[in-house]
């Protein structure tokens, strides 16, 4: 399917998906996954923010997912660093713990 003859639906799925982080690859194949249709690489980039000539709807789009996606990533207990050094700093500790040091 050419860019050009992508829905309404699919265009804001891309947009979507890019703005929160997905990458073009991953966005090729949850387009397949969830619709059936593939598209070229290229067809997907169309839809990055970067591009100048992207409908300014659809920067507008983008712009407001990507602030909700990152508003939202507080919930997330690993997107907090003291959370995640304590974990890392557990994991390092029984890994310690359990190989025999070299003396």
């Amino acid at each position: 399917m050419a860019e050009g003859k992508l829905e309404s639906v699919h265009q804001v799925f891309i947009v979507q998906q890019l703005a929160c982080f997905e990458r073009p690859k991953g966005v090729l194949d949850l387009l397949k996954q969830n619709f059936d249709i593939e598209v070229s690489l290229q067809a997907i980039c169309y839809y990055d923010i970067s591009n100048p000539q992207l409908p300014k709807k659809l920067k507008t789009l983008f712009n407001s997912t990507r602030k909700k996606f990152l508003e939202s990533s507080d919930r997330i207990p690993i997107a907090n660093k003291s959370y995640r050094l304590t974990k890392l700093q557990k994991m390092f500790e029984a890994e310690e713990s359990e190989t025999p040091r070299l003396q």
